[in-house]
């Protein structure tokens, strides 16, 4: 059968060897990093989601805020619904998308970050407003 339809592993391995490559590379250029540089490439990832999807969900959240017309006919509120869920789906292709193109980037991050744990046994990064207030949460 492997000899029909070839072997599993290598067809895998063939797929994701350029990403793998791409990691790679990226990774060795994040060993000089600080800690915080590379705590701020994760808020970069995310920003370029928000980035990426921001004009729909503006858009989605108009079409919302629209259904929310008491005296609107039914016929139109069904339609401004579908309209939202094909928004959302676009949405959805749009963070898969951008998701695809961080990959490499945002795996090697997760390597070099592993690596720092497993030598260091600790990371050390400045307090952001989220890390605050989380830890404000968690003492009060």
């Amino acid at each position: 059968l492997k000899k029909i339809l070839g072997d599993k592993s290598a067809t895998d391995q063939k797929k994701y060897q350029p990403v793998i490559q791409q990691v790679n590379t990226i990774f060795n250029t994040l060993q000089n990093e600080s800690d915080d540089a590379l705590r701020g490439r994760t808020a970069k990832f995310k920003a370029k989601v928000q980035e990426a999807i921001a004009g729909l969900e503006s858009e989605i959240a108009e079409l919302k805020q629209k259904s929310n017309d008491l005296n609107m006919p039914l016929h139109q509120k069904e339609a401004i619904y579908e309209s939202i869920d094909s928004k959302e789906k676009e949405v959805n292709v749009i963070i898969e998308k951008v998701l695809e193109e961080i990959l490499p980037e945002a795996f090697a991050v997760v390597k070099e970050t592993a690596r720092r744990w497993a030598t260091n046994g600790q990371l050390t990064v400045t307090a952001t407003e989220l890390d605050k207030t989380l830890a404000a949460k968690k003492d009060g």
